[in-house]
């Protein structure tokens, strides 16, 4: 549901969704007991950002929203590990869009798949 996401921590980073904020969050963990946000991405207000995944380099992470919108979108970060600030890659869009992130519903995908 909205009300969860999945985490992934990158060395000292704890990177979070906050679905109620449309945001992920990144927190400097390096001492547990006083955790504190280093960076916030800002997805849309209609974005609910739930999964995070981490690629290999630990540089780049994917992360899905199940919009309250409908709209059903993926997008790519970019994390600084020396700093922990995590950047919206602009450059991942549908072609033609005016906005960052790839929308999965209302589109046919070439296995032949349509999601609504």
């Amino acid at each position: 549901g909205k009300d969860c996401g999945v985490p992934v921590l990158a060395g000292r980073w704890w990177l979070q969704t906050v679905p109620e904020a449309h945001a992920v969050v990144a927190l400097d963990v390096s001492d547990p007991a006083r955790p504190r946000e280093v960076s916030r991405v800002t997805l849309g207000e209609d974005e609910a950002p739930h999964w995070l995944a981490i690629d290999a380099s630990g540089r780049r992470l994917v992360v899905n929203s199940a919009g309250w919108g409908g709209s059903n979108r993926i997008f790519l970060l970019d994390l600084d590990p020396a700093t922990g600030a995590v950047t919206l890659d602009a450059r991942f869009r549908d072609a033609g869009a005016a906005r960052p992130g790839v929308r999965f519903s209302a589109r046919r995908w070439p296995d032949g798949t349509v999601f609504t």
